[in-house]
């Protein structure tokens, strides 16, 4: 029996030893297309990525996050719970693929709310998000992408009102600084149709940027944002039919590995990753 403990608190102990961790608090901004034209969304989450090394190649990551917006309430279309804050959390959970110079990650987002936009509805969606990058030097070239998975529908004043996330697919480059310093800069399209029209897509082009710049050994000042452009449209209504996100937050990292070292190879939903489609907007 003791041997078995002894064993079983080993293995324990090599599992945490091998474990990479990163807390991060941070403020957050975001619009997406169920905003229309009303105003976006200020807050604020905290998030926890986990990774470890599963096989020589293979690492395991999880990771979830939860914010808390608009916190003196928000006006809504169906004028119930105004001064309600909105809520929002991801969860990540996937695996990364690591062979030379190459590096393959995918993992699930699951999206979840409450009071959220103006339909003061708690639509929950979910995606695939997949990352596959070269190693060059102290840069690292490649792409990644989303595709949308289950649509949520949900009744606002008598609304069918559908929420979807937008598949996409994007470049990247990355580039590394010394004192584990990097940035992060993307260019896409969305790849499928929008929920509004059919036949056209719901934007023309998608970019986005994340910045780690280190405060000590283990802290770092992190920000990230995107920025998709609404395609052609008559009028006023472009002006209701992009999305925007700004975040600029602080994160803590548990040992002594520069951003996991791959075991936490992507990170965690938010909203320059996980963007959001719907069939009406106001």
């Amino acid at each position: 029996m003791k041997k078995n403990i002894a064993i079983l608190l080993v293995a324990l102990s090599n599992t945490l030893f091998g474990l990479d961790m990163e807390v991060t608090g941070a403020y957050d901004y975001f619009r997406s297309l169920p905003e229309g034209s009303w105003n976006g969304n200020n807050g604020a989450y905290v998030s926890l990525n986990t990774g470890a090394p599963v096989l020589d190649f293979l690492d395991f990551q999880l990771g979830g996050s939860f914010g808390i917006y608009n916190w003196d309430g928000q006006d809504n279309i169906v004028f119930e719970n105004t001064s309600n804050p909105m809520y929002q959390g991801f969860i990540t959970t996937g695996f990364t693929y690591k062979e030379n110079q190459y590096t393959l990650g995918l993992v699930y987002d699951w999206m979840f709310t409450s009071n959220y936009t103006v339909f003061n509805v708690a639509p929950a969606v979910d995606q695939l998000r997949g990352k596959f990058g070269y190693q060059m030097c102290n840069s690292e070239i490649g792409v990644w992408g989303t595709y949308r998975l289950d649509t949520s529908t949900k009744n606002a004043q008598g609304l069918p009102v559908k929420f979807r996330a937008i598949s996409q697919a994007s470049v990247f480059i990355t580039h590394r600084f010394s004192k584990c310093a990097q940035g992060t800069v993307w260019l896409g399209v969305p790849t499928d149709d929008g929920l509004m029209e059919s036949g056209k897509k719901p934007g023309e082009i998608l970019a986005g940027f994340e910045v780690r710049a280190p405060l000590g050994p283990c802290l770092f000042l992190d920000a990230h944002g995107s920025y998709l452009r609404a395609r052609e449209y008559v009028g006023c209504e472009r002006t209701r039919n992009y999305q925007a996100n700004i975040t600029v937050g602080i994160t803590y990292l548990f040992g002594d590995r520069c951003q996991g070292m791959y075991s936490t190879y992507q990170p965690v939903a938010n909203n320059s990753n996980f963007l959001l489609d719907t069939n009406i907007n106001l």
